[in-house]
């Protein structure tokens, strides 16, 4: 038989506890302060790296600088004596990433600088003869992506109103504070491959650069923008990259440059990433095609404007107050710009009178992976 236990009496209301069967030992409030300093100084050593890639990835402001120079020492004191090495064993043994992936760069084929696009209205344009594409029906829409940072936000249901009523689907794959500066937030390269293979696009609409006026992360260090050759000669080996991707056979691209910016941090980078894709796109004849939005976003002399005249003779704005995103109207205006292209490469029609107009409004990619 089980020994009975001994049992303490408790009277409800009443000021009489049971006793504890371990007595609780009070500690000094100094030396638990002192414990949980302890452990907060020894997480910031053995977890280092995690913090620092954590820091690199906020938005550019002082919280980021100020996150930076606490912690770089801190990882440098930390790989110097191996503080970091047992996280890294326990990803390796967990089988978790301990790193961020980064594609390199390394190997990727530019082209010339004298390489000179064609132009046509509204666009630098580098298609010569045309494949034979699909004509598009109700049935089988043609399929468009519409992806980039947040310059792409505006653009992607701009582009589905302008493709309404009409034999077309808009997916969109938009991300907030990225661009091809900083692969650390997101890789765009392994991004847009999942998004060529799983979503099969026949068009797909680009736009990069609003956050890209900032040192650029490779996999093996950092191209400073103070090192301006070597900054455009990386950048040039990122869209070439990324057009490399994309451009597959039977799918074209439309690379949307920046408009010109009212912000002076900006400014400098504009003409240079501008020049850049152009010379990518005619590198590329009848599979890349540039689109330049200050055709339908800048005032008559080409410098920044907010508001502009529009069909009705009053005036509309186009651009955001600041200074760099542009409005669902001067996104439409963009998309109005491409649908000409659209119709002659694509032989986008609407479809017969007898036939309803089919609705596909634009799809994010986080609708379509659930």
């Amino acid at each position: 038989m089980l020994e009975e236990q001994p049992t303490t009496e408790y009277t409800h209301g009443s000021d009489v506890f049971p006793h504890e069967v371990v007595t609780r030992t009070r500690v000094p409030a100094g030396r638990a302060l002192a414990v949980m300093l302890l452990t907060l100084v020894l997480t910031l050593f053995l977890d280092a790296d995690g913090l620092v890639r954590t820091a690199e990835r906020q938005h550019l402001g002082w919280s980021r600088t100020a996150a930076l120079a606490i912690m770089h020492p801190i990882q440098d004191v930390s790989q110097t004596f191996g503080l970091t090495l047992p996280r890294h064993w326990l990803a390796e043994a967990t089988g978790h990433q301990d790193s961020t992936h980064i594609t390199p760069t390394a190997g990727v084929k530019v082209a010339s600088p004298t390489t000179t696009p064609q132009t046509v209205p509204g666009a630098t344009t580098t298609t010569s003869t045309l494949p034979a594409y699909r004509v598009p029906t109700p049935s089988k829409p043609l399929r468009v992506l519409v992806a980039g940072d947040s310059l792409s936000g505006q653009l992607g249901p701009a582009m589905g109103d302008v493709l309404g009523g009409k034999p077309a689907t808009v997916l969109t794959d938009e991300h907030v504070g990225t661009g091809l500066a900083r692969p650390d937030v997101v890789d765009w390269p392994t991004e847009l491959k999942f998004d060529m293979s799983h979503d099969h696009p026949e068009v797909v609409v680009l736009i990069f650069g609003g956050n890209d006026n900032q040192d650029l992360r490779t996999s093996t260090g950092w191209v400073y923008i103070s090192h301006w050759a070597e900054w455009k000669a990386e950048y040039q080996r990122r869209v070439a990259q990324i057009m490399n991707i994309v451009a597959q056979p039977g799918v074209s691209v439309y690379w949307v440059g920046m408009p010109v910016m009212n912000r002076a941090d900006l400014q400098k980078i504009v003409p240079a990433v501008n020049h850049i894709v152009k010379i990518e796109a005619a590198a590329r004849p009848g599979k890349v095609t540039y689109i330049n939005p200050n055709k339908v976003l800048a005032a008559p002399d080409g410098s920044y404007a907010v508001y502009l005249p529009n069909p009705g003779g009053g005036q509309e704005q186009v651009r955001e107050g600041d200074g760099v995103h542009f409005t669902r109207a001067g996104a439409t205006r963009i998309a109005r710009q491409m649908l000409p292209l659209f119709e002659a490469e694509r032989h986008l029609v609407d479809p017969p009178p007898t036939t309803p107009p089919p609705t596909h409004p634009p799809t994010t990619k986080a609708a379509r992976t659930k």
